[in-house]
């Protein structure tokens, strides 16, 4: 359905309409926190259907709704033409169902075989068949793009990597639906390339693949439609055919880009907020220099394994460096610490926000980081 006054009304070819999975009124409250309500869907088999929408839309509550993760408060879903209730992600998986997770959901210390089969072993007689699991896992990460090998540990494999095996574990198996959930996040181009293949073969074989991405030309380039959520509400759902990527942007947050940037900011011509000169990170002899102004932002770009996130865990005292000077707000710091940064007023918020971005030992205020 389309929202009610959308400027965005083109038309596009028609899909053949076999839903696979229908969604009525669907909605989640935790207590007296409503964080979606009213969402009524369709998903077909044969289609790619883009959920769009900024963070705190509900985009991933949905996905666990529909994925059986969640119990929904309202609303119901429907397979075959029956209302169903998935008990757990189990039931949604037997009932050809699977969410491949924004977060790495897999046992670190197993081998990439190992973590595809858990839980669904090849067997031979009371053994398990080693050989038959790593040879079928071979075959799925060469069709994923993946540079990981069977009996690699899972968590010596760079991030990138064990999204891959990840999504290759949802995969083993046929499924009806399978939900991506902000997939490409942690990828680099080429294993983009390939997982954009992997869903366009997914769907060239008749599976409905619900797709979330904050990545707009990987929608425009898969969708055939696209849903929109803004604050935990459906605004409704579009042709992929009839919206480019400014259309898709003034949807998710409700008014004209125009208004939201009426000028171009004027280049920072302040003093250095931030200046480092000559970092070595891990005793490395290539020794980086930059500072950043206030109001501007600094990007920090590389293919991965180039060095982006060992550079700032270096600054920031998570791994050995060593400097010629780091001054933050006038000051130089001179003994480089998490603790110490933050207390200068400079946090690092880290790329893999289970393994590195928890703090176990420590309260809501920071206490007892080093």
């Amino acid at each position: 359905m389309n929202a009610v006054l959308s400027p965005y009304t083109a038309v596009a070819p028609p899909i053949p309409a076999i839903a696979v999975l229908g969604v009525e009124g669907l909605g989640k409250a935790y207590g007296p926190i409503t964080v979606l309500s009213d969402v009524s869907l369709d998903v077909r088999a044969g289609e790619v259907h883009a959920i769009i929408g900024e963070n705190g839309a509900g985009k991933s509550t949905l996905m666990k709704l529909l994925s059986g993760y969640v119990a929904p408060t309202v609303g119901r879903l429907i397979m075959k033409g029956e209302p169903v209730a998935f008990r757990n992600a189990v039931d949604a998986e037997n009932a050809g169902i699977v969410l491949v997770h924004q977060e790495i959901l897999l046992a670190a210390d197993l081998t990439v075989a190992e973590n595809l089969f858990l839980g669904r072993e090849i067997g031979r007689g009371l053994l398990v068949d080693d050989r038959a699991m790593n040879r079928r896992a071979a075959e799925l990460l060469a069709r994923m793009g993946s540079t990981a090998r069977p009996r690699d540990r899972l968590g010596a494999l760079p991030l990138a990597q064990r999204q891959l095996v990840q999504i290759a574990r949802a995969l083993l198996d046929d499924r009806k639906v399978v939900i991506f959930d902000e997939p490409t996040a942690v990828l680099a181009n080429n294993e983009v390339a390939a997982l954009l293949d992997i869903v366009r073969n997914l769907r060239d074989h008749g599976v409905a693949v619900l797709y979330i991405s904050h990545r707009l030309d990987e929608v425009q380039a898969l969708a055939d439609r696209i849903t929109v959520l803004r604050d935990g509400r459906m605004i409704g759902t579009w042709p992929a055919a009839g919206l480019g990527q400014r259309e898709m942007a003034e949807l998710m947050v409700g008014r004209e880009l125009d208004v939201l940037y009426p000028h171009k900011r004027p280049a920072a011509t302040a003093a250095p907020i931030l200046s480092v000169t000559n970092l070595a990170v891990d005793h490395s002899s290539q020794k980086v220099s930059f500072s950043v102004s206030p109001g501007e932002v600094l990007g920090i770009g590389g293919m991965i394994g180039a060095g982006r996130t060992e550079l700032i865990e270096g600054l920031m005292g998570l791994r050995p460096s060593d400097a010629e000077n780091v001054v933050l707000n006038g000051n130089e710091i001179k003994n480089r610490s998490v603790r110490t940064l933050m207390d200068a007023g400079l946090v690092y918020l880290t790329e893999d926000r289970k393994g590195k971005g928890l703090l176990p030992q420590s309260d809501l205020t920071g206490a007892g980081y080093p």
